[in-house]
């Protein structure tokens, strides 16, 4: 499966949407939605930081000190996946076991 194949992304979508997912890597994340008690939220934009060239850690610390703010009027979070990134890393993967390279 080539990553610029037409179908690529929805064949990944579909298998990684069956997957619970409690740890997810920041380089596989797009953005997250924090829900708060009081029925607002706040998205953090993963992607937007990094194509901003934010390396992985400081995306983490930011994601943690804005979880960390909102404290205990957190009501719960909202992962969105980077379908893309997780399909390309997997069938990367998938060639390598299978000497596709």
């Amino acid at each position: 499966m080539n990553p610029a194949e037409k179908g690529f992304v929805e064949r990944w979508s579909d298998i990684i949407n069956s997957v619970d997912k409690t740890i997810i890597p920041i380089e596989y994340v797009k953005r997250v939605t924090v829900n708060i008690d009081n029925g607002n939220h706040k998205t953090i934009d993963i992607d937007k930081m990094k194509r901003q060239g934010l390396s992985p850690d400081t995306i983490e610390t930011i994601f943690y000190e804005t979880i960390a703010n909102i404290g205990v009027d957190l009501n719960d979070t909202d992962f969105y996946v980077d379908i893309d990134a997780v399909g390309k890393m997997i069938q990367k993967e998938t060639n390598k076991l299978l000497n596709l390279n």
